[in-house]
């Protein structure tokens, strides 16, 4: 086995049998005297890299696979066409950057025009309605049960300190927390279910209930619209009906996926719709009154025909058509 090393002096390489290790030789270049390494100081040489296939050559790219079935892929990629949720803001296959989807024409509708397809929608989906309308009650009621248990137990917990004020606010308190956590969990549910009913998608009675445990599937706005709407109403009863007309399809909006920044944002958006629409917001307005008086004896018919009503009413205020109904909208 040899032992390569350079030399000192003129930098020739050597090749010197292992037996003389660790004794001096004369180089045979320049005749300096070299003492023999033990190892070799010259690294084994790096086998060359193999160039890159050319582009003709390459294997082509396989599909990831699609997302699970219960995520709405409602868009293809523009780039690979893999399928995308109007949610996604980068497709999970090429890892393209996608806008929103924004399918947004505020236009001007009658209040007759959407009574008429509410009605055929509800007509033609009444039992599917009816029944999401009854589990839907019947989850709100356990939720009720489930919200007062705890605050009789904290009530019940600083009962000793004697003091009435302090349990009335302690039970004020764990029953508003509750009941805005239940508005906001039912709101979001309740805005998709209709939405996807009016629009033909394939449903079940328990997408009523189904709660979305990820970003956009739960929203806060409830929570906002409903301080604004009963501070108005607390202060001059004007203001809170004013919110109302205005801002009433901010759930519409959100469930839509037409944000595409802050939250926030659904509340002008749906400020578009409604300066286009104010008589007709006015006269759906009056309805749901009506409806929200006739919950006690007919819940599973009023709360459904609310849900078609306001459905209907935003994809036609928004420009969007409904399935099986006339394009009838004028834009202005």
């Amino acid at each position: 086995m040899k032992i390569e090393f350079h030399c000192e002096s003129c930098d020739s390489l050597l090749r010197i049998t292992e037996r003389l290790a660790g004794e001096a030789i004369d180089c045979p270049a320049c005749h300096t005297l070299q003492w023999v390494p033990r190892v070799s100081r010259v690294p084994p040489p790096v086998a060359p890299r193999p160039s890159p296939p050319r582009a003709d050559q390459r294997p082509a790219l396989r599909h990831r696979e699609a997302p699970p079935a219960s995520k709405a892929l409602d868009r293809d990629c523009p780039e690979c066409q893999a399928p995308v949720s109007s949610r996604d803001s980068a497709c999970s296959a090429c890892g393209t950057a996608l806008e929103p989807d924004r399918d947004w024409n505020p236009t001007a509708t009658s209040a007759k025009e959407i009574i008429q397809d509410a009605w055929a929608v509800y007509v033609d989906n009444l039992w599917l309605l009816v029944g999401a309308s009854l589990i839907e009650g019947v989850v709100i009621l356990i939720g009720w049960m489930l919200i007062l248990i705890p605050a009789v137990l904290a009530a019940g917990a600083i009962a000793p300190l004697g003091n009435p004020v302090l349990i009335m606010l302690t039970m004020i308190g764990m029953l508003g927390l509750g009941l805005i956590i239940q508005r906001n969990l039912m709101v979001a549910s309740f805005c998709k279910f209709h939405l996807k009913v009016v629009r033909g998608e394939r449903v079940s009675v328990f997408d009523s209930i189904h709660i979305e445990w990820r970003r956009g599937g739960v929203s806060l706005l409830p929570t906002v619209y409903g301080f604004m709407f009963i501070s108005g109403l607390m202060i001059l009863l004007v203001p809170g009906l004013f919110v109302f007309l205005v801002f009433w399809p901010y759930c519409w909006v959100w469930a839509d996926n037409k944000i595409d920044k802050s939250e926030l944002q659904a509340f002008p958006l749906a400020r578009e719709l409604t300066t286009r629409n104010m008589g007709t917001s006015m006269i759906l307005a009056i309805i749901g009154a009506a409806l929200f008086f006739v919950h006690g004896l007919a819940f599973p018919f009023s709360h459904s025909l609310k849900g078609v009503l306001q459905a209907v009413a935003y994809l036609r205020m928004s420009g969007q058509s409904i399935p099986g109904r006339p394009d009838r909208s004028r834009n202005v």
